[in-house]
């Protein structure tokens, strides 16, 4: 689920909203107050050095869109810490057991030390690291708890959408193609001229053989235009690339299907369901801005200027 904001909306919103105070701001080490709790500057780096870390802030490398990127990771972490304070209240803020899972979900995909070399070369501590995550389980457990139970989506509603957006749900003409590739070109030919006179399977541990299903706009720009022009139990000539040779048939295709509302069914009620929730936690948001104290480093408010069109 994506609770993503545009940090101009964020601080409009934060501009003009009770209780703001855009004075020159909390601190050296603290970018910003959200009803007393501060953001600290090092909170804030860790979301620009990570990147996205889960809260909705995109990374880019060009000097010119360096402030503009540390407004947007302060926007972000000040939207995740009125949910947490909101998680708070209710009790239901992020267990440790939760964050012990999270962390092994995501240790799972490294090897060894690397995760924390990893935490290293983006200079983000394990503290800080764990810090983000729980802001990142803070918007899961707010939504499951104060958003989903508040949307809802008839089927006369997905009727009408999956009607008026028909194209987006057909299944597109898929290829199944085999791709046969070998050291010696004597062997990949007598291996085509065998597929093509018989149709039979190649076998051959001298060759490399991969059998795939890919769209048509998917198969390599090489290969695209002769692929695309064949037929069932057809297949390109022999080619040399980087000392290999290889040739690509077509087994089958598929064409192109238009999915019915039960089949679509699922997808439909995925789209409208976020667009709802995104809209409910829009409207709690401008709220929760209007009821707290919240103050911004000045050094900072230029970057949520909107940029002009």
């Amino acid at each position: 689920m994506k609770f993503y904001l545009s940090a101009f909306f964020i601080c409009a919103t934060l501009f003009f909203a009770a209780g703001c105070d855009r004075a020159e701001g909390p601190g050296k080490d603290v970018v910003a107050i959200v009803n007393g709790e501060p953001i600290s500057l090092r909170m804030l780096e860790a979301v620009q050095d990570f990147g996205s870390v889960g809260l909705g802030v995109s990374r880019q490398d060009s000097v010119d869109s360096l402030k503009k990127q540390y407004g947007e990771a302060l926007a972000a972490l000040i939207v995740r810490t009125l949910v947490m304070q909101e998680l708070k209240k209710a009790s239901l803020e992020p267990s440790e057991t939760q964050l012990e899972q999270l962390e092994s979900t995501v240790r799972k995909d490294y090897d060894d030390d690397e995760f924390e070399r990893e935490l290293t070369e983006d200079n983000i501590s394990l503290d800080v690291w764990r810090k983000l995550m729980r802001l990142h389980l803070a918007v899961e457990i707010f939504a499951d708890n104060f958003l989903k139970n508040r949307v809802y989506v008839p089927l006369d509603e997905m009727e009408a959408f999956y009607e008026a957006h028909k194209t987006q749900f057909k299944v597109p003409r898929t290829l199944t193609l085999k791709y046969v590739s070998g050291d010696e070109q004597a062997l990949v030919a007598s291996a085509r001229s065998d597929y093509l006179k018989h149709s039979k399977s190649v076998l051959d541990d001298r060759l490399v053989v991969v059998d795939v299903n890919m769209r048509g706009e998917s198969v390599p720009q090489e290969w695209r235009k002769e692929v695309l022009a064949l037929s069932p139990g057809q297949a390109t000539a022999v080619k040399s690339y980087a000392g290999h040779y290889h040739f690509v048939s077509v087994t089958g295709i598929r064409p192109e299907r238009q999915l019915s509302l039960l089949e679509a069914y699922p997808l439909v009620e995925s789209i409208l369901l976020e667009g709802k929730l995104d809209r409910e936690f829009g409207e709690w948001l401008r709220k929760a801005v209007a009821l707290s104290s919240i103050k911004m480093s000045t050094h900072l408010l230029p970057t949520f200027k909107q940029d002009k069109p």
